[in-house]
């Protein structure tokens, strides 16, 4: 997917959108003047709305609008950006591509594989990045050493789909749930505060019809795909291919880290 070439913010107006990039709706917006004396511009920073149990709690999910209108969601923000490696070729939600399973946003809650299904991904340094980081969360989080891990020999792990929130309540073990209508909430540690991002679940593929985000080897789920949704909208703000986050979310990660260690 190519990009518009963007001018790079100051380090200290956060993040910077692309030009003619429409505003998150559910964000608060700021506007700031170049440093340079120059040529003014105008850097439009938006910035997720910070997390709301109570916010969260109240959300309907508009699952009758599925049923009922035969509607479905749309992320107001659209189209989230892969790398520019990725190359997409259409769009699907799951009923689309998932023909003979039911989908299912977590399948297996006691251990997952994410190599041996995205092997064509591996291109993408961020999309690396992002598995890897996974990885690396769910041994230091779970038993800080190098070794596999699974519910059935360590009962307080860090899962990463808890990190969704869809049909269910902000409370310890949630699990999420598949939605008809299609929308996610994805919370995220991002510019010093956990975030509520919204996501649709509609799904890239290339025109060899291949999954553009990661999986898992259980066909039916959904989880790293919606959490990586999540995550490449933080990183589609970043003007090099997201690699610029490589530094500054290994920050972050700290935090979520110290987070799960403490509970």
């Amino acid at each position: 997917m190519s990009k518009t070439p963007k001018k790079k913010a100051s380090s200290s107006s956060l993040v910077a959108s692309s030009p003619g990039h429409s505003p998150k709706k559910e964000a608060s917006s700021v506007v700031c003047a170049s440093e340079s004396p120059e040529e003014l511009k105008k850097i439009l920073i938006s910035l997720w709305p910070e997390w709301s149990d109570t916010e969260v709690n109240a959300e309907k999910w508009d699952a009758t609008k599925a049923s009922k209108e035969n509607k479905l969601f749309d992320d107001p923000d659209g189209k989230v950006e892969l790398p520019a490696s990725l190359k997409v070729h259409t769009w699907k939600r799951p009923s689309e591509y998932m023909l003979n399973t039911t989908p299912v946003v977590v399948e297996n809650k006691s251990a997952f594989d994410l190599t041996s299904a995205n092997e064509h991904l591996l291109s993408s340094e961020l999309i690396r990045w992002v598995i890897s980081e996974l990885y690396i969360l769910w041994k230091v989080c779970n038993t800080g050493e190098d070794k596999a891990v699974s519910t059935e020999t360590v009962p307080n792990l860090w899962r990463p789909w808890e990190h969704i929130y869809s049909l269910c309540k902000v409370e310890k073990d949630h699990m999420p749930l598949y939605n008809a209508y299609g929308k996610y909430v994805i919370k995220l540690y991002w510019m010093g505060s956990w975030r509520k991002i919204t996501v649709d679940d509609m799904l890239p593929f290339d025109k060899d019809d291949n999954l553009l985000l990661p999986a898992t080897t259980n066909k039916s789920e959904l989880w790293p795909m919606l959490l990586a949704k999540g995550i490449l909208k933080v990183a589609s703000t970043d003007d090099n291919d997201g690699m610029a986050l490589y530094v500054k979310m290994n920050s972050e990660i700290v935090q979520l880290i110290n987070s799960c260690r403490t509970g």
